[in-house]
């Protein structure tokens, strides 16, 4: 949420950290369910009283399975696994130290999406006051950008991102060639 008034919280786009989002990427594609359209990986730093107790992280896939797009969580799998569970904290605090080193050390959540056709986007969000109580309330604060929050709020992207990927699948095996073609060549290009 955006707004102008300081006690309430604010959000903007980041475009910094393209290597952060690839290593996401390269880091849970392994354990994303088959037909994911979208990953989600957010981190909400927690305050009691304005002082900070903790962190919450939310790592969901957004996958077609049979038709519909269901939200899978994989937080609880990346916990499983030590390795991966290093590997994530550090490229999010790496994620943090590159915002503050953009002049963002105020930054109180950090969410990043990676969709199917290759695009990337990170949102940092200031003035949070999320309590460790909120973060298992039902129904989830607004703050929580789960997968239940995609489904509700961007579903048009995800119905877009599951009929590209059923268009895909009808496609001979050039376009599908020529398809991963393109979507590799953006990827060079958001490397630059």
């Amino acid at each position: 949420m955006t707004s102008g008034n300081p006690s309430e919280p604010s959000a903007f786009a980041w475009d910094g950290s393209p290597s952060a989002t690839r290593e996401l990427e390269a880091l849970l594609s392994g354990i994303a369910p088959p037909g994911t359209l979208r990953l989600v990986v957010q981190s909400l730093l927690l305050r009691e009283a304005g002082d900070p107790v903790g962190e919450h992280r939310v790592v969901d896939a957004l996958a077609d399975i049979d038709g519909n797009i269901v939200a899978v969580p994989l937080r609880g799998v990346v916990r499983a696994d030590p390795g991966r569970t290093a590997a994530l904290t550090e490229i999010l605090g790496r994620l943090r130290r590159d915002l503050e080193q953009a002049g963002h050390e105020d930054a109180d959540g950090i969410e990043v999406v990676l969709d199917r056709d290759g695009s990337r986007s990170i949102t940092v969000t200031r003035g949070l006051e999320l309590a460790p109580a909120e973060v298992d309330a039902s129904p989830a604060p607004q703050e929580i950008h789960d997968g239940a929050h995609h489904l509700r709020f961007d579903a048009p992207a995800l119905e877009a991102l599951r009929d590209q990927r059923v268009q895909e699948a009808s496609a001979g095996p050039l376009h599908r060639l020529l398809a991963a073609v393109r979507v590799f060549a953006e990827r060079l290009r958001g490397r630059g």
